[in-house]
């Protein structure tokens, strides 16, 4: 965290001490990802509870994978003055990609032949698997590649 934000939340918090109290909520948002240009773009949209099913069906066509985030709302009363705070994303969850498949370095290899594309055209992807230490990648539904992190991510399916 910045400075800045420490003393903003400790002002907070001091405010809240000698003024008032907190009152807060939890608002739960999926964040579904789409292609872009050098890094994945974002809609998001406010939802009841985390479903992982419904928000796979519920997914824009162009959204690759999706994730939820709480964010904590409090207002605080400053001397009779109500004043709205919001956290940052926390309780991030796992990435969950859709209709997506794993890929080995052998199969992101014979993707060439199956594309009948030139065999170097997967080669940058290649590398990167190599020199990051990727086993596997997801060739998500809209044919960019990500890396595979077992432990942050999952594979759902739409249908």
């Amino acid at each position: 965290m910045s400075d800045e934000l420490d003393r903003a939340i400790d002002d907070v918090v001091e405010i809240t001490k000698q003024h008032g109290s907190l009152e807060g909520t939890v608002t739960t948002y999926v964040a579904y990802l789409h292609p872009g240009s050098f890094f994945s773009e974002e809609s998001v949209s406010k939802v009841p509870n985390r479903d992982p099913n419904q928000q796979t069906k519920d997914a824009p066509q162009s959204a690759f994978a999706f994730f939820y985030y709480d964010i904590v709302t409090s207002v605080v009363d400053v001397e009779g003055e109500r004043i709205e705070t919001a956290s940052t994303r926390r309780n991030i969850s796992k990435t969950y990609y859709v209709d997506a498949e794993l890929l080995d370095y052998a199969a992101v290899e014979a993707l060439a032949n199956e594309e009948g594309i030139s065999p170097t055209s997967h080669r940058i992807l290649l590398s990167n698997m190599h020199g990051n230490g990727y086993d596997l990648v997801v060739r998500c539904r809209t044919g960019n590649f990500q890396p595979y992190e077992p432990d942050k991510q999952e594979l759902v399916s739409s249908s």
